[in-house]
């Protein structure tokens, strides 16, 4: 997902783990590639069974049933952006419907300020939902470049973490600045897919070894 209202966080990340491979381009990936890279995101046990999508010209199409509950795909809310992700049950019900909404609105080249509203209709109608229960969206990968400012259509390089579901939640409300000196911090505030984000590392301080 992306980190709209945390300007500092992929600048935090990379800080704390220099092996951030730079993603290979949306168009130089054969769907093998795709397939491969959307699931270096899943811890290694889950990525059998998981679920893909991979992104083609009209948007996402799903190319494998999930048997676990999990889902992996890549996000590219900006054309900078390569965000490997893989969701649990709760989060392939909730929020993984919202991003292959947004591809396909995308992939029709509409204003932004259309694809807002087209989203926030999907919320008002109940087309979508936000997470009703704990989850967690795995970005275990080391080829994470995250949304910085969606506004300005920055991203950066970031090391590999967890993202926890925490709907509407906001970093002062749990003490946690966006610099993680309180070892997490919180993406998307106030918004229906807010998320606790806890950076992976090894006893030894390594990032978490994603492909």
């Amino acid at each position: 997902m992306n980190f709209p209202t945390m300007k500092t966080t992929a600048a935090v990340f990379a800080s704390l783990y220099l092996a951030c491979a730079q993603p290979a381009g949306a168009t130089t990936l054969t769907e093998a590639d795709e397939i491969a890279i959307a699931l270096s995101a899943a811890p290694e046990h889950l990525r059998a069974d998981a679920g893909v999508y991979v992104l083609r010209a009209s948007g996402f199409a799903r190319v494998r049933e999930s048997h676990n509950g999990f889902t992996c795909l890549i996000n590219r809310e900006l054309p900078a952006s390569f965000e490997p992700e893989c969701f649990d049950a709760e989060g392939a019900a909730s929020i993984v419907p919202v991003i292959l909404y947004l591809a396909e609105l995308r992939a029709q080249n509409l204003p932004v300020t259309e694809i807002d509203r087209a989203v926030g209709l999907g919320f008002a109608t109940g087309r979508f939902r936000a997470p009703t229960r704990p989850g967690v969206c795995y970005m275990l990968s080391n080829r994470n470049v995250v949304v910085t400012d969606r506004k300005a259509g920055r991203a950066a390089p970031a090391g590999p973490h967890l993202m926890f579901y925490a709907p509407y939640a906001r970093g002062a409300d749990y003490g946690a600045p966006p610099d993680l000196r309180s070892h997490f911090l919180i993406a998307d505030e106030g918004t229906p897919f807010s998320m606790i984000i806890v950076p992976v590392s090894d006893s030894a301080g390594h990032a978490h070894a994603g492909n």
